[in-house]
């Protein structure tokens, strides 16, 4: 259910919301993907602090073409990529109901719309994960 996903406190390199209190931004699109498909993603283990790593990182997946794959447009499930007061890429989250679940520093997990212009444009990429 959606709303389990909802009030779930940031924690910077947070993975397992009762281990850690929390989940980052990547933790959440684990902790969802894993729950809610049977998806085990990846693990990057980068604070949300390093902007530069998380792009790098993201470059070097895209590009490898190996684990994920770009989309023209969303998909409901696919992963959202975005720039939030950076120049790098350093924030993903879900795109689901045409809503993106997402969770940042100082905010718990919330949905926001997909089309809201304050969203819509920091959004750099959907990506579907390669089974």
């Amino acid at each position: 259910m959606l709303s389990d996903y909802i009030g779930i406190p940031f924690v910077d390199m947070g993975r397992e919301p009762v281990i850690d209190g929390g989940l980052d931004c990547w933790g959440l699109v684990r902790y969802y993907y894993n729950r809610e498909l049977g998806i085990k993603l990846p693990e990057y283990r980068i604070s949300s602090l390093y902007d530069c790593d998380i792009q790098k990182l993201v470059n070097n997946e895209v590009n490898a073409k190996s684990k994920f794959e770009i989309l023209d447009k969303p998909i409901e499930n696919c992963i959202v990529t975005m720039k939030l007061g950076s120049e790098y890429v350093n924030h993903t989250g879900i795109f689901v109901n045409n809503k993106i679940l997402h969770t940042y520093k100082g905010t718990n997990s919330c949905l926001v719309f997909h089309d809201n212009p304050l969203w819509f444009s920091k959004i750099i990429s959907y990506l579907r994960f390669k089974r």
